[in-house]
């Protein structure tokens, strides 16, 4: 919604970090990796989700 993106994003949900670096190492993914690092430019982040009632103002210290 603001700032500049010039790139694409890719999203894959797991249920808990354990979950994500267990695909990240596992082998199958190791296999491929190479392929990833050859063909693109890009950064893997895990970004904790957030509940579904969550609101942005849940998280700001009271003015």
């Amino acid at each position: 919604m603001e700032g500049q993106w010039s790139g694409d994003l890719i999203a894959i949900a797991f249920p808990d970090r354990a979950a994500a670096r267990a695909w990240y190492a596992s082998r199958e993914y190791q296999a491929i990796i190479g392929l990833r690092t050859r063909n693109a430019c890009g950064a893997v982040i895990i970004i904790d989700g957030v509940l579904g009632d969550h609101l942005a103002t849940d998280v700001l210290a009271p003015s």
